[in-house]
């Protein structure tokens, strides 16, 4: 939050010349984000257009990063001297400013996010990346986004922290201290160690309890933690929670703090959740109709078979858990016109929470090599997913 002071009779000159800068800085910030606002809209209608616009592209895009800067600097500056002239009343007046006596300026409607007004919040300068496990031989990063105080991760996962120099440099001082904690589904915390930041170290009573493991006395297994914080400038750190053994539904919380700066800090929660490819069994109820007849004469049949499913995180959206598909074989089985069993082997896809199936495919007894197409619902797959989006609804 920035502030400037109202101007009164007994304003000396220095607190006059503050005040008057901070004006005239108000001025040009607004100026420059009107310049954004253009360069922005002209670069939009410039990618838009057809032909080669590359290297015009390019100086609009250094043009438009060059504003972004001269913001920035502007904002740093209108903070310092917002606390200079504080210190200047505050000697003037002999006392302390109070509440009344400042103006906050309150958020504009064409800030982009609301803790763009404070650099000092380490929200401003905090990145987070996910290194994920490897996954079908692909190496996959994540970035989550700072405006989300929640967000979902494989167990496995280490999360690496980065600080962005260009921000935090407007500042004069920047002591970091990072805090790291593990809440299992039982209630229990556990410490995470975060590198350079948060130290810990696990002290067990292993020894003597594999002496004394056959004993009825023996207490059990404890663990005892040692922490250490530190509070330095912003370095690369990682967070490792891989020697807590971190469940489904356990929470990694990551607290940042600007220890230099009034403890300013910002708090994300990372749950841990097992998403990503599976596979499932499927079956339920299918209409048959034989392809290449010249009248539809969908018979019943049963189903079961085999899926393969991508598993959403819980904070997917509920059109998309809704529409995501399954897909894999089945085999069909009915009775013909004649009585006769008919069996047939294809491919069945499902969706609006897999409930709904579709299928192609050829006899393979029966009416040998002739093929089907099918519509009916699957109700082991239906059934399971609407099971869990109404369970995570009670979360």
């Amino acid at each position: 939050m920035i502030f400037c002071m109202m101007p009164s009779s007994a304003q000396n000159t220095l607190e006059t010349t503050l005040i008057q800068t901070i004006n005239t800085n108000k001025k040009n910030l607004n100026q420059l984000k009107k310049a954004l606002e253009y360069e922005e809209k002209f670069l939009t209608e410039l990618l838009n257009l057809e032909g080669d616009n590359s290297i015009l592209i390019k100086k609009k895009t250094s043009d438009r990063d060059k504003v972004k800067k001269e913001i920035l600097k502007l904002k740093a500056s209108l903070f310092e001297l917002s606390e200079q002239l504080k210190k200047e009343v505050a000697i003037n007046n002999e006392s302390k400013i109070t509440n009344k006596d400042i103006i906050p300026l309150t958020l504009q409607s064409d800030d982009k996010y609301w803790f763009n007004q404070d650099i000092r919040n380490p929200i401003s300068f905090t990145e987070f990346i996910i290194r994920n496990p490897r996954t079908n031989g692909t190496d996959k990063l994540t970035k989550p986004s700072n405006l989300s105080s929640y967000h979902y991760i494989k167990p496995g996962s280490i999360i690496n922290i980065l600080f962005k120099k260009d921000v935090y440099n407007k500042l004069k001082e920047t002591d970091i201290t990072i805090k790291a904690y593990l809440k299992r589904v039982d209630g229990t915390v556990v410490p995470i160690d975060v590198s350079g930041y948060f130290d810990v170290k696990l002290d067990t009573n292993q020894e003597e309890f594999e002496k004394n493991i056959a004993e009825s006395y023996q207490d059990g297994l404890e663990y005892n933690y040692k922490v250490n914080p530190t509070i330095r400038g912003p370095i690369q750190s990682e967070v490792n929670s891989s020697i807590a053994n971190p469940q489904p539904q356990d929470k990694l919380i990551i607290t940042v703090i600007n220890s230099s700066d009034g403890n300013v800090s910002f708090t994300t929660t990372f749950e841990f959740e097992d998403f990503g490819w599976e596979t499932t069994p499927s079956g339920g109820f299918s209409w048959v109709n034989t392809i290449n007849q010249n009248n539809a004469n969908f018979r019943p049949a049963g189903s079961s078979g085999v899926s393969f499913h991508y598993k959403l995180n819980k904070g997917s959206k509920f059109i998309t858990n809704f529409i995501n598909p399954s897909f894999g074989p089945e085999l069909i089985v009915m009775q013909g016109a004649n009585e006769d069993t008919l069996i047939g082997l294809g491919l069945s896809v499902s969706t609006f929470m897999r409930t709904v199936k579709f299928g192609y495919g050829w006899y393979l007894v029966g009416e040998n090599g002739k093929p089907y197409f099918s519509i009916g619902v699957n109700f082991i797959e239906g059934y399971k997913s609407i099971s869990s989006i109404l369970s995570r609804s009670q979360d």
